[in-house]
């Protein structure tokens, strides 16, 4: 999603294009980080400028330049929910998902920090269709 200052001209529309995003300031991660990637192809393959005037080095970091106006940031809705500072508008021509794939042994009963880690993904993961996170956290094996 778009995260938006309040105080920016996109913070009252319902949603945006990608050609609506042309050179304005964005809070990003570094190049290398996988989104960053992501967007950064996504722009450019658009033939859309793009103009990251902060790079952030957490999604924490880059909320708090969010909130105070320095530019925009694609992120997941889930890091700005229930601020009063920054809006969230939808990218309806381009939807900015990747693939996460995670791992674990099926012989080792999980870990405490495992199953809790494994339940924030699965809060904030959208699942295709016909998959699931895998066996039942809660399984003994």
């Amino acid at each position: 999603m778009l995260a938006v200052p309040v105080g920016h001209r996109l913070a009252r529309r319902r949603s945006v294009k990608l050609a609506d995003l042309a050179d304005e300031a964005f809070v990003d991660f570094p190049p290398g980080f996988g989104t960053r990637t992501l967007i950064d192809q996504r722009f450019e393959a658009a033939g859309i400028g793009r103009r990251v005037v902060v790079e952030a080095l957490g999604i924490e970091n880059g909320v708090q330049f969010l909130t105070h106006g320095v530019g925009l940031g694609i992120l997941p809705e889930y890091a700005v929910a229930g601020l009063d500072a920054v809006r969230v508008v939808p990218i309806v021509d381009e939807p900015f998902q990747w693939s996460l794939y995670m791992a674990t042994l099926k012989k080792r009963k999980p870990t405490a920090a495992l199953r809790a880690l494994l339940t924030l993904v699965a809060s904030h993961l959208r699942q295709p269709p016909g998959t699931s996170l895998g066996r039942d956290l809660n399984q003994q094996h």
